[in-house]
């Protein structure tokens, strides 16, 4: 009988690393898609939708560039001296380091490190579903959706941090509700409180939503 069990456990491993195989090549196909869809007007300047919002974050990257503090950095909203934090900086600073390693133009590497972060949460989102053992065909469904969003499409390429604390958010959603699964694994939660607070100091409204979704998983 316990043979048994042993042999009926092989065969589910197998399906379940199959499935997940089969998913994987899908999203790989599915992600080559988005970029090229991402890439129509890649070197258009930023003066699409939400324009003003845009170019305010590109000028905070501007002025990191050329040296201007990381905490009281430069936005030109109510006049001199030029300095009212609306968030922490990460974002922009990320792409002021990007523009300055890759030499790549300064509205291009906004595009780049926003659409790097999208990316990013949608791996959070598969070793979540992973990790918690669901179908990979949970994986796929959310993917498709994610993926094919026209609202994604067009918000995950642009000059704004809201990718970079979606990815944050998600990233300690992930990593806190294993950690409540698997209470051993203490280094998760340190990780949890360092996603936690970037994700706060990003973006502190889009933070909201996870943290309440963990509240309700602990309780």
């Amino acid at each position: 009988m316990s043979a048994l069990f042993l042999l009926t456990d092989k065969h589910s491993g197998k399906r379940f690393v199959s499935s997940w195989r089969s998913i994987s090549i899908l999203i790989v196909m599915l992600v080559a898609v988005h970029m090229m869809i991402v890439s129509i007007g890649w070197n258009n300047p930023i003066l699409d939708r939400h324009q003003f919002r845009q170019t305010q974050t590109a000028i905070t990257s501007y002025w990191l560039l050329r040296g201007s503090p990381l905490l009281a950095y430069e936005t030109p909203v109510l006049g001199p001296p030029w300095s009212i934090p609306l968030e922490f900086p990460l974002y922009q600073a990320g792409t002021a380091l990007w523009s300055e390693w890759t030499h790549m133009q300064l509205d291009q590497s906004g595009r780049t490190v926003s659409l790097f972060s999208f990316y990013i949460c949608l791996l959070c989102v598969g070793w979540l579903i992973r990790r918690l053992q669901l179908p990979a065909e949970c994986f796929a469904v959310f993917s498709v959706l994610y993926l094919t969003s026209p609202l994604y499409l067009f918000w995950s390429r642009t000059f704004m941090m809201e990718t970079t604390a979606l990815t944050l958010s998600v990233a300690y959603l992930a990593v806190t509700w294993i950690a409540i699964k698997f209470p051993d694994r203490r280094l998760l939660l340190l990780l949890a409180t360092v996603l936690g607070s970037l994700a706060a100091l990003v973006k502190v409204t889009t933070f909201a939503g996870p943290i309440m979704a963990v509240c309700i998983g602990y309780f």
